[in-house]
This record gives structure tokens, sequence and C-alpha cells, in this order.
């Protein structure tokens, strides 16, 4: 998407007719309502189909930085150190959990993202072998809310 400066462009997915117009326009305003709790991006180019599920996710700010917190724990502090392990993790999750991929995509040492990945699980608590699909999403919900606000923006 093009980018334009000192403005924010919000897209929906492509339909026809008046319902495919109606629920396009739908999607453009949720994802303006999210795009809003970026207050470390304040201009924005943003499609729906590329964040349905963060739309999904923020319904309610709220409540997702609620489950936000529970989930991470301190692995949501904002240091430095704490961002690199998070975005390692995120990574590894990304890519079928392949310590080979994260390490060549990130230019670090196999044992490093081990460790990284390790220390990042062991932060947030999440027990060996549990299913992480609640916290690939308070991942995802964390990137969105790390800067913004989470009260709900006028909409």
């Amino acid at each position: 998407m093009p980018e334009f400066a000192d403005v924010s462009v919000v897209v929906g997915e492509l339909g026809s007719g008046v319902d495919g117009f109606r629920r396009s326009h739908m999607e453009a305003r949720a994802v303006e309502r999210i795009v809003r709790l970026r207050a470390d991006q304040p201009h924005i180019t943003c499609a729906h189909e590329d964040v349905a599920l963060e739309v999904l996710l923020l319904a309610d700010p709220d409540a997702a930085a609620g489950f936000t917190s529970r989930l991470l724990g301190p692995l949501a502090d904002d240091d430095a150190r704490t961002a690199d392990l998070r975005s390692t993790l995120i990574r590894y999750l990304d890519m079928d959990h392949s310590l080979a991929k994260v390490a060549a995509a990130e230019h670090i040492s196999k044992n490093t993202v081990t460790y990284r990945v390790h220390k990042a699980l062991s932060l947030c608590e999440h027990p060996p072998g549990a299913s992480t699909t609640n916290l690939r999403a308070a991942l995802r919900v964390h990137e969105w809310l790390r800067d913004g606000t989470t009260s709900r923006p006028d909409a």
C-alpha cells in the first residue's frame, strides 16, 4: 500500500454490491479503531486483510490488555532486552518452532536463539509442550498496545 505523509489510510476488503460495500466500510472502521491505539504511529496505511486477527483481538482494548498482561507477565516489560526476547519468540513461533530458521533470519547463533526462546517462555511461565495459540495472540496484541493506550478510542 502507498504511504501518505500526515494521513492515515485504512481499507476494508473488496466486496461487491451494497452488502460488499457495507462490509468493507465496517472493516475499514474496525481497522481505524485499532490504528488509533498506536500512539507510536500516528499516520499509517493499513488494510483489513493484514490485521484481521488483531481487529478481533482488540475489539475490547481493555480486556485485550488484561489478557496480554496475564499471559506475558514480565515478558511484556518495556526494556530492550525483553523486547529482543519477545522478537525472537515471535519469530520462533512464526517459523514453526525452527531454531535454525530463526538463527538465520536474525543473524545470530542457534544457541542464542535457544537461550532467548527458553528465557522468554520462562518469563511468561508458559508450560513446556502446551499450546502456543493464546501466547501468540497475546504477543500480537502486545505489539499493538505497547506504545498505545488501552482506553477505547472514539469511533
